[in-house]
């Protein structure tokens, strides 16, 4: 199916920081992004077109903000607006003290406020299809989109390096070869694959 093609495009493992080392800084970490710089790409007719697309309000991020207790690391995202009934999927790219590297993917449906989300050492993905239970939860009146990651799935590490994408994908049912696929990257990359860029590092609370 396009549509689980175009979300696993989403949901891609490798990642390149693009953040210089610094020293650890406080447990937690904020960023706003700026409204309107989604991506999209539009698949019909055999072409596929890429372009800015500002009034894509349903995968906008406006800010995350990366918690790192003694028990998890919580993501959470602001998005202009949760309530549009569009499916959507995204990634969190983790890096480690040790230069360990990690990837939660997470999804959640067009309606309802289920949220999966697994995390998987980006070495071992290939060998490791289950990965580690991470939680979810969603408020679309709030248009908040929250991930918990156990430290335990990480190795308990003393610091992390967070990158975060969020993308969704439309498909004509009339016309299944044609899709629209849009991304918002929250560092501000405009990537229409997975996150490129990564926080500074976030020491354990």
């Amino acid at each position: 199916m396009i549509l689980r093609r175009a979300l696993a495009v989403a949901l891609a493992a490798a990642v390149l920081p693009a953040v210089a080392a610094a020293p650890a800084e406080a447990a937690r970490w904020t960023h706003r992004d700026a409204a309107g710089d989604v991506q999209t790409q539009r698949y019909a007719d055999g072409d596929l077109t890429t372009s800015a697309d500002p009034r894509n309000a349903a995968t906008d991020l406006t800010r995350v903000t990366v918690k790192h207790t003694r028990a998890a690391v919580v993501v959470t995202m602001r998005v202009r607006d949760l309530s549009a009934p569009v499916r959507r999927a995204g990634e969190i790219a983790l890096e480690t003290d040790g230069e360990r590297r990690f990837t939660v993917s997470f999804g959640l449906a067009r309606r309802g406020e289920r949220v999966r989300a697994r995390a998987f050492d980006v070495e071992e993905r290939l060998s490791d299809r289950q990965g580690c239970r991470a939680a979810g939860s969603v408020a679309r009146a709030a248009g908040r989109l929250r991930v918990r990651v156990p430290r335990t799935c990480l190795d308990r590490p003393d610091w992390v390096r967070a990158g975060i994408g969020l993308a969704s994908t439309i498909e004509d049912r009339d016309a299944p070869e044609e899709f629209t696929y849009s991304m918002d990257d929250a560092l501000g990359t405009n990537a229409l694959t997975r996150p490129g860029r990564l926080s500074p590092r976030i020491a354990r609370g």
